[in-house]
């Protein structure tokens, strides 16, 4: 399954790719898309995002289709009310490159 990107994605994969949970909480806390609950409760969030990943893993073993690992992360941190309203419009703002113009035209 496909997934468009969106900003909220791309700011947890990291410029690298992959990055280690307490690197993608300080990246979130950064970025000011942490709820008050989610700067107060650290551990809590880094733990949620462990227990996110675990689970989809599991959910990827077992051949279940879904989104990826960075959408599933965020949209668990933003149920759980850890993620403000910044984070939930870089969830909507879609990254992906604009489709090339054509140099033909058909009409």
């Amino acid at each position: 399954m496909a997934e468009i990107p969106n900003a909220l994605t791309v700011l947890l994969w990291g410029p690298s790719g992959w990055q280690p949970l307490d690197v993608m909480y300080d990246t979130l806390r950064r970025e000011q898309c942490l709820s008050q609950a989610g700067i107060e409760e650290r551990q809590h969030v880094i733990g949620l995002i462990e227990k996110s990943v675990a689970e989809w893993r599991h959910e990827q073993a077992q051949g279940m289709v879904g989104g990826t690992l960075a959408y599933h992360i965020g949209l668990t941190l933003l149920r759980a009310g850890y993620l403000n309203a910044r984070a939930g419009e870089l969830l909507k703002t879609l990254t992906y490159p604009p489709r090339p113009k054509r140099w033909w035209k058909f009409w």
